[in-house]
């Protein structure tokens, strides 16, 4: 986590958020729950978060897999993080997913930018 403070007639905080999780989905939730934890404690400021969150949203942000039920509580846990967090997802324009295996037989939108509402 980076906290910057510019001077541009004005001073402005921002925190920009750098993530890249990997691994079982109860490493990402303890993630995600210290970044809500510090998130309470910074509410007042810019938050801008972006990175590999290897998560999904919605079932159609992964292709190609034979089941999307075991994705269920992936998408309930991020996007009660998301909520919790309070923050945005921007929504991307061009693609649709940002990963895919080398062969194009899986894709998925696992990378993100967050905003929070003073980011906007």
């Amino acid at each position: 986590m980076i906290e910057r403070t510019w001077k541009l007639g004005v001073t402005v905080n921002i925190i920009v958020v750098n993530v890249y999780c990997y691994g079982p989905l109860g490493e990402y939730r303890r993630i995600w729950d210290d970044i809500c934890e510090i998130r309470k404690n910074h509410v007042s400021k810019i938050w801008f978060m972006v990175g590999d969150f290897n998560s999904i949203r919605l079932n159609g942000e992964r292709k190609g897999l034979s089941s999307f039920s075991i994705y269920n509580r992936e998408i309930h846990v991020f996007n009660n993080f998301i909520e919790q967090a309070e923050l945005m997802d921007i929504p991307m324009v061009g693609r649709r997913y940002t990963w895919h295996k080398p062969n194009g037989t899986v894709k998925s939108r696992i990378d993100r930018i967050l905003v929070s509402s003073k980011w906007l």
